[in-house]
């Protein structure tokens, strides 16, 4: 954000709030979305794609709002274990449009959302990108579940590379991104999707590190673990942190000449800016702790 030119940076502050006076009553009848993570959610979605109009940000914006409500269940235990995967079938069909289980708030709202992002040109070319990439998040989240509970009973740490390919995924930068590209409706996105596929998994593998760097102490101190520790062989030495950071730097580099390689394209620009700013706000915050202040106060 800093270095954006002060009109620009002035247009995302407008967008952000505008983006909060619709989310909100979205969100409020659910009853399970915390709203201490909306105005870092709206503000990191304008910044992402600010040539875009007001419903389609908000859009945007509702989705990683759900992502984190249902990463809640999972890490909260509000999904039970025997329920992982079946919250991994429900949740992805409810992404293909199955309006089933309107008395889960979850279901109710991913149904709203999708039906939303359905009524854009795109839908029908990355309706099953957008639904894969639903299912492999929720299919990471209960791997991280499942593989914490074996861990806690004495089973190994898992691979750092099987973490991560799960993790690029629960992340929920690449479910993101497929509805983002469907609301932003550029009609270019269509034939550069292998490409556009390969930048997002690029995309996912950097904030899941940047995620793992500012999180670990917390995520140590509840007895977890991440790409730190699983780095450091489960010691969380600052030598392993130090050597993620360093993966993340390179990780960042590797995105931003893929991203290049694309442009002008909208949805690689889109792509490229989520990233930049997710691994600039973890550097300092995350999305559950930044004060309201530091985003909606704007000098």
């Amino acid at each position: 954000m800093a270095s954006l030119p002060v009109r620009e940076r002035d247009h995302i502050h407008e967008m952000t709030q505008r983006v909060l006076e619709r989310v909100t009553p979205w969100a409020e009848p659910y009853g399970i979305f915390p709203t201490v993570r909306f105005p870092a959610v709206a503000i990191s979605m304008v910044a992402a794609a600010p040539w875009c109009d007001v419903e389609a940000l908000t859009e945007m914006a509702m989705i990683p709002i759900w992502i984190y409500a249902i990463d809640d269940a999972y890490d909260q235990r509000t999904i039970a274990p025997q329920w992982r995967q079946k919250a991994v079938r429900r949740y992805s069909a409810v992404a293909g449009g199955d309006l089933r289980w309107a008395d889960d708030p979850y279901a109710a709202s991913l149904a709203d959302l999708t039906a939303r992002i359905a009524r854009r040109p795109l839908w029908p070319q990355l309706r099953d990108t957008w639904v894969l990439w639903c299912r492999r998040m929720l299919a990471g989240m209960a791997f991280e579940c499942a593989t914490a509970d074996r861990v806690r009973a004495g089973a190994p740490l898992p691979a750092y590379r099987t973490y991560l390919d799960h993790g690029l995924y629960s992340i929920g930068v690449p479910m993101y991104l497929a509805g983002a590209w469907i609301i932003d409706g550029d009609p270019a996105t269509l034939p550069a999707m292998a490409a556009l596929g390969r930048i997002c998994r690029m995309s996912g593998r950097a904030v899941r590190l940047a995620n793992d760097l500012q999180t670990h102490a917390k995520e140590q101190g509840e007895g977890n673990w991440n790409a730190i520790m699983l780095l450091s062989g489960g010691d969380g030495s600052p030598a392993a942190a130090a050597a993620v950071q360093e993966r993340l730097n390179a990780a960042m580099r590797r995105l931003s000449r893929a991203c290049a390689r694309l442009a002008p394209l909208r949805a690689a620009r889109l792509v490229d800016r989520v990233s930049r700013f997710s691994v600039e706000l973890y550097a300092d915050w995350d999305y559950h702790t930044i004060p309201h202040e530091t985003i909606l106060v704007h000098h």
